[in-house]
Parts: structure tokens; C-alpha cells; sequence
């Protein structure tokens, strides 16, 4: 019994599927939405772009010890709230990789305690 009620939810929701494509292909397409924290309207989801898969890949991360130092100077009234809203407090790239079967993230970290950059290497378990 059982099995007929999910073959008969499976037309059901397929059929209900093709009536909502065949409404919307009908329905003129409205402007993206823009809103005030966007800088510009928002794609529509044909025109995203995806993130590649698989490893080694490259993705964008934070500093942990930057985002802390900063966090800290803007409780303490170091710095001002908006350097996170219009900066790029922290940013930095990373590398996902795969060893030994399961998956790390590689960060260059900066030196904070100099006034040039120096990269380490952090290697954090995701898998």
C-alpha cells in the first residue's frame, strides 16, 4: 500500500512540477530586486556563477587572528564598526586540498606583529 501512495505522490508532484514551468514560462520576467546593502540588483539564478568542485580548489576565507584583533579594536573603540561593513577585514584566499582522504584548508595567514606580509601555512581538518 505504501508503495502505491509514493507512485501516485511521485505523478502528483511531477505533474504539479510541469503546471508551475508552464505557468512561469508564461509569466513576463520582472526586474531583479536592488537593495540598498547590494551594489547592484541581484542575479537571477541562470546567471550565478557556481564554484568549481573537487580538490585542490581555491575559495575565499578570513584570517582567524585578524578577524579576532579586529573584533577586539572595535569593542575597545579602536576602529570603527564600518571598516567591516565597507572593508575587506581579513580576506584572504585559501586553498581546500584533500590528504589522506579527507579534506584541509590551506590559509596564508599574515603577520600581524610585522609591518610585512609573512605567510604561514594553516592546515584545519573539514572531512
Amino acid at each position: 500500500m505504501s508503495e502505491l501512495i509514493d507512485v501516485v505522490m511521485q505523478e502528483l508532484a511531477q505533474l504539479g512540477w510541469q503546471g508551475f514551468q508552464a505557468v512561469n514560462g508564461r509569466i513576463p520576467e520582472a526586474e531583479s530586486p536592488a537593495p540598498n546593502w547590494a551594489p547592484g540588483p541581484l542575479l537571477k539564478s541562470r546567471q550565478r556563477t557556481k564554484p568549481p568542485l573537487g580538490w585542490p580548489r581555491q575559495t575565499d576565507s578570513l584570517c582567524p587572528r585578524c578577524v579576532i584583533e579586529t573584533r577586539t579594536a572595535i569593542l575597545e573603540g579602536r576602529r570603527d564598526l564600518a571598516d567591516l561593513v565597507d572593508g575587506h577585514v581579513g580576506e584572504i584566499k585559501a586553498w581546500i586540498v584533500e590528504e589522506d582522504g579527507s579534506s584541509s584548508s590551506a590559509k596564508p595567514v599574515r603577520n600581524t606583529g610585522s609591518s610585512k606580509m609573512s605567510f604561514r601555512l594553516i592546515l584545519s581538518s573539514a572531512g
